[in-house]
């Protein structure tokens, strides 16, 4: 028996819900790593910059770390703003999906009240006296 209009819109919205946590998640996950990666550009420059430092001997080691830690950052930073607007798309869908799903299922309603009325008129011109 195939399944009906409404539950395949449920199914979908269901479905939408799970891949709108999947996106969140990864969007956590990237601003996490973008945050780990500024905090390690951070450190090393504040190593470089100390006293007595072992960074003095190798520059261009440091530099070249630095530097793929704030490449990383903005990387991941870009990760995140392409869940972000993932996460949008998904939002404006799941709104048009409810709303077809909220339209299903006022007119299921309408359809069973009139079947209702039907059944209603037809048992009472059934039950009139035949003149």
């Amino acid at each position: 028996m195939p399944l009906g209009r409404r539950k395949k819109l449920e199914k979908l919205l269901s479905l939408h819900g799970k891949l709108s946590a999947s996106h969140e998640a990864r969007r956590t996950a990237c601003l996490a790593a973008a945050a780990a990666a500024r905090c390690d550009a951070e450190t090393l420059k504040s190593r470089f910059d100390a006293p007595g430092s072992m960074f003095a001997l190798f520059p261009e080691l440091y530099h070249e770390r630095i530097a793929r830690a704030q490449a990383r950052e903005t990387e991941e930073r870009q990760r995140a703003d392409e869940e972000g607007r993932a996460l949008a798309r998904l939002a404006m869908r799941e709104k048009a999906l409810k709303r077809h799903l909220d339209q299903e299922r006022a007119w299921e309603a309408r359809m069973g009240e009139e079947r209702a009325l039907l059944e209603w008129v037809e048992t009472r011109t059934s039950q009139a006296p035949a003149s």
